[in-house]
């Protein structure tokens, strides 16, 4: 039985490089690269996610925020199409806040505009609130984009 290769992080990291030196993309920087000039320390290694939802996670659980992680939402109770379920990144409960890190390369492509705005207004009317942060944001500084939700500055505002 023939053995499946695995090719570690490291090697693949080492591979991107070695591509982009020979093509003269040296200067060029991936979003896992801008990660490691932000000082982040992982926590939480053994969660799976990018760096911007580390990032988040490990603030929340800094603030001590209780939330769920990528957990799946469910049928949203109000549609009768059974195929409308999300797996939102961050669901705080108590606050009945979604908190969703997009990627500015996945969220700019052609017709993922119209499938989020979907999911937002299915969300919303399940009466969540979403907040939306781009990746880019949360690598200048997760502290300051979690800020800017009024429900996480003053914990007297509940969401129920």
């Amino acid at each position: 039985m023939p053995q499946t290769r695995q090719l570690d992080s490291q090697r693949y990291f080492d591979r991107v490089r070695s591509r982009q030196a020979r093509l003269g993309l040296a200067r060029l920087r991936n979003s896992w690269q801008a990660g490691a000039d932000v000082g982040f320390i992982d926590y939480f290694s053994d969660v799976p996610g990018t760096i911007p939802e580390k990032m988040i996670f490990n603030e929340l659980a800094k603030r001590h925020i209780n939330f769920y992680y990528n957990v799946y939402f469910g049928d949203i109770p109000f549609t009768p199409d059974k195929s409308e379920r999300y797996r939102p990144d961050f669901l705080l409960y108590d606050y009945r806040i979604i908190i969703e890190p997009q990627g500015v390369y996945w969220h700019t492509r052609p017709g993922k505009f119209e499938s989020d705005y979907v999911r937002a207004a299915m969300l919303e009317a399940a009466g969540y609130k979403l907040y939306y942060f781009t990746d880019t944001e949360i690598l200048a500084g997760v502290e300051t984009a979690l800020n800017t939700i009024p429900e996480l500055v003053n914990h007297t505002i509940t969401g129920n």
